[in-house]
């Protein structure tokens, strides 16, 4: 399937947090900086649909008409999955659990996953991001028998796993990366929800 990477796009423009006219990011934010979200949803078409004419390009259409660019910086998926869903005739569950995750990929879904990134736990204790130190869109695309989730990151780098705090919690495979389910479920904790699953109809 097709891996997209918003590094790879430092050029492209993607206007977002344009609720707040003032803000950089509403007039030169760029796909490198905003678009991991983008970027999944095209990952998540490519898994799912033969022939879906649904690239970068259409991604941000869609964020520019569903008004997902509009709240914050990057994109707003509580607006932006059911518009994706509807327009790619998927159906789509927007949940917190690791177990309809689960299930949706036994059953030939797709998920994507918001990572919340650093935080200070109710102890005091700081928890380091796994896939961000900021919000993030990941997909996770399948199960492997070990129980690791398999996961397509749009801001891979080399060396992105091997930070303190993310040592030996990351297996990476090219661009397939695995985890165990408590990394991804803890990773994705301060989200609500913390995934969307899609499936054909």
């Amino acid at each position: 399937m097709k891996y997209y990477n918003q590094h790879r796009y430092p050029y492209m423009i993607y206007k977002c947090n344009t609720a707040d006219p003032d803000c950089v990011a509403a007039h030169n934010s760029t796909f490198y900086q905003t678009a991991c979200g983008l970027c999944a949803a095209a990952m998540v078409a490519d898994r799912l649909l033969i022939d879906p004419d649904f690239g970068l390009v259409e991604a941000l259409n869609l964020s520019y008409e569903s008004g997902a660019n509009a709240p914050h910086w990057g994109t707003d998926y509580p607006i932006y999955a059911p518009a994706f869903a509807e327009k790619m005739n998927l159906r789509l569950k927007m949940t917190s659990d690791i177990e309809d995750v689960r299930k949706c990929l036994q059953t030939g879904g797709c998920v994507v996953a918001h990572s919340g990134g650093d935080r200070e736990e109710a102890d005091g204790s700081k928890y380091i991001g796994v896939f961000t130190h900021g919000g993030h869109y990941i997909v996770v695309i399948s199960v492997r028998e070990d129980g690791k989730f398999c996961v397509l990151d749009p801001s891979q780098e080399p060396d992105k796993f091997d930070e303190p705090g993310r040592v030996g919690k990351v297996e990476v495979d090219g661009n397939f990366c695995y985890c165990e389910g408590d990394v991804l479920v803890k990773d994705c904790a301060n989200r609500t929800p913390s995934f969307y699953c899609f499936w054909r109809k």
